[in-house]
């Protein structure tokens, strides 16, 4: 098992290293964003530049109107941890 909010930290990694700026709204834990980055971070993801999903969120919200939002958006990098997708990055 991956530890609590690890995946969205593995994601900011990948944006930090990828320099890529810009809001981000995080699907699942947003809190742990701010002890990896200085992002900005919106809990409003219509407001966001970037949404990092992370893998779990989605089984335990399958109706959440942000996995509506983002099935036509583009999916910029699967972020995997030993061969498991547990988070994915999306560009609005």
């Amino acid at each position: 098992m991956v530890g609590f909010c690890a995946s969205s930290r593995l994601a900011v990694e990948y944006l930090k290293k990828e320099n890529i700026k810009g809001s981000i709204f995080v699907a699942g834990c947003p809190e742990a964003v701010r002890y990896y980055s200085d992002f900005n971070l919106t809990y409003n993801f219509l407001e966001a530049e970037y949404i990092i999903l992370e893998t779990y969120f989605a089984k335990q919200h399958p109706e959440s109107q942000v996995l509506k939002f983002i099935e036509d958006k583009n999916l910029i990098k699967d972020i995997e941890f030993h061969n498991a997708i547990i988070a994915k990055i999306y560009k609005i």
